[in-house]
């Protein structure tokens, strides 16, 4: 084993990170389950947005507010 100095750590690549900072305020997902909802909302206070989100026929809506 060698140690290596000075090698960046590589960014996390997250799916859904991509999806929100692809939106703008205002637009809106609609996720299937509660699991992806949690995951989102998650994700969207870890980058400093806002959410809202309403369910709709046992499916969640959710809206970038800012």
């Amino acid at each position: 084993m060698k140690i290596e100095k000075n090698i960046p750590i590589p960014v996390r690549r997250s799916k859904l990170r991509d999806i929100l900072n692809q939106m703008d305020v205002g637009d809106s997902v609609l996720l299937d389950t509660r699991a992806e909802y949690v995951a989102m909302r998650h994700s969207a206070l870890s980058l400093g947005f806002t959410v809202a989100t309403r369910t709709i026929d046992d499916k969640i809506r959710l809206w970038r507010t800012s």
